[in-house]
């Protein structure tokens, strides 16, 4: 990236192929940067080669945790319409097991279809976690219409990560909820192993066109491109004001008793005046 943005954060990738979800975005390293301490992903359009680029990035092979509370103080763009910014988690075991079987953890996503639909597309949260049930595909996720825009200014999005349960929130309010006992959720074991987290502006995709949430049946979609099927926007169905920037001032994990953080050795990390703090763990660090 043009600026160092951290030891733990690795960007990017390519996505060709629209990650299974009718995504329209190409990730670029030039599309994050670090300026005064923010991270920032840009979202915009190419005039020279048509194409929407933007970023993401991910602690996978560099930071990974297990139970905790993980939170976020996040700007959105503004998303109306088509764009759609997420803050969520795969099993660290991705490059092995594959999706769903690595489990994932939707803390945030924004620019949902029935939202756009319904006018309240910069207001609405969605939070789910989707898994592998009896060798078949499991989805459960609900959302939270705040009564204020959340692009007009940074808040809190946080997952309270324990044995017993996921609960997600938007500035203290509750999202979503679900119980992970053994006893009630027989096939969960992809929510008690290590996870690493992404942040991401895609453009387009099934979530933007359909659904009550990221796993609507209609499209299947998910975050990690493990969905299927022809949803999604197209180019001209862009109508969102770009270029559109994500702004994440940190993220932070707390032990909340039951965290347990894995980093793989390192080198001392070179200290250098433009290296974001992005992540922070404290008290865990």
């Amino acid at each position: 990236c043009p600026t160092p943005i951290g030891v733990f954060l690795d960007c990017c990738e390519s996505s060709v192929g629209g990650w299974g979800n009718g995504e329209l975005q190409n990730y670029t390293e030039e599309s994050v940067e670090v300026m005064n301490g923010t991270m920032q992903i840009t979202v915009d359009f190419d005039e020279t080669t048509g194409e929407f680029t933007s970023g993401r990035v991910k602690t996978q092979d560099k930071l990974s945790f297990k139970y905790g509370t993980i939170e976020a103080r996040i700007q959105i763009p503004n998303v109306s319409d088509g764009l759609w910014p997420a803050f969520w988690t795969l099993g660290e075991n991705f490059s092995l097991a594959g999706w769903p079987a690595s489990g994932e953890i939707d803390i945030m996503e924004i620019g949902q279809g029935d939202a756009i639909d319904e006018g309240v597309v910069n207001r609405r949260v969605v939070s789910g976690a989707h898994w592998e049930h009896q060798n078949g595909y499991a989805a459960y996720a609900r959302n939270l219409t705040v009564d204020y825009d959340l692009n007009d200014d940074f808040h809190y999005y946080k997952l309270e990560w324990t044995p017993q349960s996921l609960t997600t929130y938007v500035d203290c309010q509750q999202i979503w909820k679900m119980d992970i006992n053994s006893t009630v959720c027989t096939d969960c074991e992809e929510f008690h192993q290590h996870h690493f987290f992404l942040l991401n502006v895609a453009v387009g995709g099934g979530f933007t066109t359909s659904g009550s949430s990221s796993s609507s049946s209609g499209c299947r979609v998910s975050s990690s491109g493990g969905s299927h099927g022809g949803c999604g926007r197209t180019p001209e169905e862009i109508t969102a004001p770009l270029p559109a920037t994500m702004l994440v001032d940190w993220v932070r994990i707390y032990n909340n008793g039951f965290t347990e953080v894995m980093q793989p050795p390192t080198e001392e990390p070179t200290q250098s005046p433009t290296t974001s703090q992005i992540i922070s763990a404290n008290p865990i660090f």
